[in-house]
């Protein structure tokens, strides 16, 4: 695949660009969706953490804009890449 994935500029032959080698931690909250009014008491938070060529150690989450955080737990697949 080091061939086939380059972060090139519009005015650069894609084979010139920068080949990418790692990918950075990405996560994505998946449920509830940003603005949803919710009801008080618990709710269940669904998204994906996926970090590349390093495994996930752990997620937290924040519902306070950062002041405090909470541990979740991690469903599958838990493995390399995935």
């Amino acid at each position: 695949m080091d061939q086939a994935y380059r972060i090139y500029q519009k005015s650069q032959e894609p084979q010139t660009g920068e080949v990418v080698t790692g990918l950075n931690l990405k996560s994505i909250i998946a449920h509830p969706v940003a603005g949803d009014r919710l009801p008080a008491g618990i709710i269940t938070v669904l998204g994906a953490a996926y970090g590349g060529e390093k495994d996930i150690e752990s997620v937290e989450v924040s519902v306070d804009n950062g002041k405090t955080w909470s541990t979740v737990e991690l469903i599958g697949p838990h493995e390399l890449f995935a």
